[in-house]
């Protein structure tokens, strides 16, 4: 039915309807309209419709209307100025549309309540509203207590799901769906049913968003799906509506979960025993929870991520084959790993905490200097043990000397300001061990050659690269550091018949 006929039906069965041009904020009146209200035109500007309403009423409504551009969701009963006097009212948006050009489209009806009707809902109207309003707050404030008490996000969700089928009073299933990581296909994360309501999770996994084209079109652009019955779905929704028939839903909504202007899915509820007029009331307590949802679930990834860090950088830090301590800005050590325990003899790092960095007497002027100008350093240096245990630096197993490569980092906070100095600890002795015996190794291979005119060379016939000692040129004729390739085959200096 498009538009003109909706009209029309409305105006013969006496229902007013209006539209908004949000552009220049005023409402475009039916005939009907015009005449109950006493209007003087069919276009009456906002600020003049809202003078209509009965005074106590006037700052709600006025503030829901804000949500009209954004949401598309309203409906309110309230009193209005009429030609039989102020009088009950039901307003309600109909049909909302974004034009390829961008404008708002809104059409919504406004009735007269019957009496009977009216005494009904003046109470719910006032009273039960805040009551409601109280509880959802409740629900809202028991979400985020859970979360901060427990930092469990399963707890947490779950206590949320559990807070919204309380506060709806009616039997069905609250749940989270979401996106997976490239977007196409969408899963029942979180569930929670009441008494007696079957589970279905399960059936719920990997969805193609390809077979659910119209709720996910809605959910990607941030819209909220609100369906008081199943007929009212669109000719496009017909795989939506085959999926909540065989899950006995009557009524539904889907609220986005939005982090970063982006869903990452919704919290779908589903009611199975009776059919649900949802409200503004309705959208507003849902979206906020969506929002807690959204905030917490990001909350704890971000932990998730930080703990997981927290702990490589933990593992690294105590297993990696360096020495690592940490001072803080004056110079006071705070930890250091296990291979610093062991590289300077110690039976555990509480023995050494607390030492001064500055105090320590191996450590060269010149380095300390640069320190306490915040100048990144590297050093080496003999390190004795027999000087720190002269001083009482700290307690050591250790005594003699090691060869020690260290260089020293200074870290900042986010204002740049000093938090800590970074010392990264190598004991070279070992190596430098190794390096001194091949050295006097050589030495010694040296002598021996040259008296008993004994030369080596290692050459590798596929690279035709190598080395040769001096006694093996001298043997062969030839000048000292002469490339091998241009020897090793050629032997110019050797005579022809011993080549």
């Amino acid at each position: 039915m498009d538009t003109a006929q909706y009209k029309l039906l409305l105006d013969t069965a006496q229902v007013g309807w209006w539209e908004i041009d949000f552009d220049k904020r005023v409402y475009i009146c039916s005939d009907y309209l015009v005449s109950l209200l006493e209007l003087k035109d069919k276009i009456i500007p906002t600020r003049d419709f809202l003078q209509l309403i009965r005074e106590d009423y006037r700052a709600r409504i006025a503030n829901e209307f804000a949500y009209f551009r954004e949401v598309g969701i309203y409906e309110q009963i309230f009193p209005i100025k009429t030609c039989y006097g102020f009088k009950f009212v039901r307003s309600k948006i109909c049909k909302r549309e974004i034009e390829p050009s961008g404008r708002v489209y809104v059409l919504g009806i406004l009735q007269l309540v019957p009496y009977s009707e009216e005494e009904t809902n003046k109470p719910a109207t006032e009273g039960s509203q805040v009551d409601g309003l109280l509880r959802h707050l409740g629900s809202i404030s028991r979400a985020l207590h859970s979360f901060i008490q427990t930092n469990d996000l399963v707890e947490s969700i779950q206590l949320v799901l559990t807070e919204i089928l309380f506060s709806i009073d009616t039997k069905g299933r609250a749940c989270i769906m979401e996106y997976s990581d490239d977007k196409q296909t969408l899963s029942c994360t979180y569930e929670v049913c009441s008494k007696g309501v079957a589970a279905v999770r399960s059936s719920l996994q990997n969805i193609p968003v390809s077979t659910l084209v119209w709720s996910t079109r809605k959910i990607r652009n941030l819209y909220p799906v609100m369906i008081n019955n199943l007929n009212e779905l669109p000719e496009d929704a017909e795989s939506e509506k085959m999926y909540l028939q065989k899950r006995g839903v009557l009524s539904f909504v889907l609220i986005p979960l939005i982090i970063k202007k982006k869903a990452l899915g919704y919290i779908g509820i589903d009611i199975v025993d009776k059919y649900r007029i949802w409200t503004l009331e309705d959208y507003q307590w849902l979206s906020s929870i969506a929002n807690i949802i959204s905030i917490i679930t990001k909350m704890a990834r971000i932990n998730e991520a930080l703990d997981h860090s927290g702990k490589l950088l933990r593992n690294i830090y105590t297993n990696i084959p360096v020495g690592i301590e940490l001072y803080d800005k004056d110079g006071y050590l705070v930890d250091m790993n296990n291979k610093d325990v062991d590289i300077f003899g110690l039976g555990s790092k509480k023995e050494a905490l607390g030492v001064n960095i500055f105090d320590n007497p191996q450590i060269p002027p010149d380095v300390l200097e640069k320190m306490r100008k915040r100048k990144p350093v590297s050093f080496r240096l003999t390190y004795s043990f027999s000087d720190i245990i002269s001083n009482g630096y700290y307690p050591t197993k250790k005594n003699g000397v090691i060869d020690l490569i260290t260089k020293v980092s200074m870290l900042y906070d986010s204002k740049g300001e000093l938090i800590n100095y970074l010392f990264i600890n190598l004991d070279n002795t070992d190596k430098m061990v190794a390096y001194n015996r091949i050295e006097e190794f050589e030495y010694f291979f040296t002598l021996v050659s040259h008296y008993a005119k004994v030369g080596y060379a290692k050459f590798d016939l596929l690279t035709r690269e190598g080395y040769a000692i001096s006694q093996w040129y001298q043997n062969l004729g030839e000048q000292d550091g002469t490339p091998l390739e241009q020897i090793i085959g050629v032997y110019s200096a050797v005579h022809p018949e011993d080549r």
